[in-house]
């Protein structure tokens, strides 16, 4: 159970640190997917079950930055043109980062040679 309440303790934690979000929602959904004992597992969503707002939290500041970062990239590619360094930013945060509504809306606003 020590790995339960040190994730509810990061979660609540007050950090400004987008590093610190982003790795920790790796981290959880490392733990859910691969690390956590079926005991974890249960303990840990009904806690976030009761508290809510800890995941609605790290969801809004992730899902943000890489908003941001995707609507930068696209801004970037219609200002600036084609270069290596751009297309290779694009490239890996497209395979890093990006997933649902980012991804969407690079598929729209770039040429899809740019997204593999």
């Amino acid at each position: 159970m020590e790995r339960v309440e040190l994730y509810l303790k990061r979660l609540r934690k007050g950090e400004n640190n987008i590093e610190y979000w982003l790795s920790l929602e790796k981290e959880l959904d490392n733990f859910f997917e691969n690390e956590a004992t079926e005991e974890e597992d249960k303990i840990l969503r009904e806690e976030l079950r009761k508290d809510w707002g800890l995941m609605e939290h790290l969801f809004m500041i992730c899902s943000g930055y890489r908003w941001e970062k995707a609507q930068a990239l696209i801004k970037r590619y219609h200002e600036e043109g084609r270069s290596a360094g751009l297309e290779e930013d694009i490239r890996k945060f497209w395979n890093e980062e990006a997933v649902g509504s980012e991804k969407d809306e690079m598929r729209k606003n770039l040429p899809t040679d740019l997204l593999v």
